[in-house]
């Protein structure tokens, strides 16, 4: 079994935001039981299962991401504040100003030197309340009061999706015009980018898909002027 897979499987399924297809969302949901009771389901399955879901909603998870860096991060910090004891409150206030007013949740030297470990539990208590209730938070924003601003995010995410697809798709195609050793490594990159939409590797982006479009017509001029 592949277990980190599964687990990050598992994650993803947890990302609801608003707005997934819910159909997506049931099949990933019923692959990813298939998958725990399957003692030989294979590595590139569950990848493909992944990258499934991660297609239908990257655009969603997208304008999450942005609408927290665009209301939720305040927020949170209020639900943090709002957690803790007036005295407790006090003491992190006082952290701040140590640093600045750039306090963050860290064991460095100075925050050991400031709480006791009772103050660091509540801390941490107050973190993960803080995270659940910014989540619902935000998500109520992006499905009702602010719904239409929500929605262009998602169009915009969604328009840099297909972007990238098409890229893809171009560089797929050029396996024609190369020779048949580089067919290997185009599909691999392009297996790579995909995982990205299920945030098994990195964040996909459109100049990165193009950077290998233009190294292959590169490699192409070579091979034609090089007969």
């Amino acid at each position: 079994m592949f277990s980190y897979s599964l687990r990050l499987f598992d994650i993803l399924l947890h990302r609801d935001s608003s707005g997934i297809p819910q159909e997506a969302l049931r099949e990933a949901k019923t692959r990813y039981a298939q998958f725990l009771q399957d003692d030989v389901v294979t590595q590139d399955v569950i990848d493909e299962a992944m990258i499934h879901f991660g297609l239908a909603s990257w655009e969603y998870w997208e304008a999450e991401e942005e609408f927290m860096e665009l209301y939720g991060r305040e927020k949170e910090k209020e639900l943090f504040l709002s957690s803790l004891s007036d005295s407790l409150r006090d003491t992190w206030h006082q952290y701040e100003s140590q640093l600045h007013g750039e306090a963050v949740y860290d064991h460095d030297d100075a925050f050991e030197g400031t709480f006791s470990a009772e103050e660091h539990y509540a801390l941490e208590e107050a973190v993960v309340l803080a995270k659940e209730k910014v989540i619902g938070y935000v998500r109520s924003l992006a499905s009702v009061e602010k719904a239409d601003e929500y929605m262009q995010l998602v169009i915009k995410f969604r328009k840099e999706k297909e972007e990238i697809l098409s890229l893809l798709e171009q560089l797929s195609l050029m396996k024609d015009q190369l020779p048949d050793n580089f067919d290997e490594e185009i599909d691999t990159f392009v297996h790579y980018v995909k995982q990205g939409f299920a945030e098994i590797e990195q964040r996909p982006l459109a100049t990165v898909v193009q950077g290998n479009i233009d190294f292959y017509r590169s490699k192409l001029v070579s091979l034609e002027t090089n007969k």
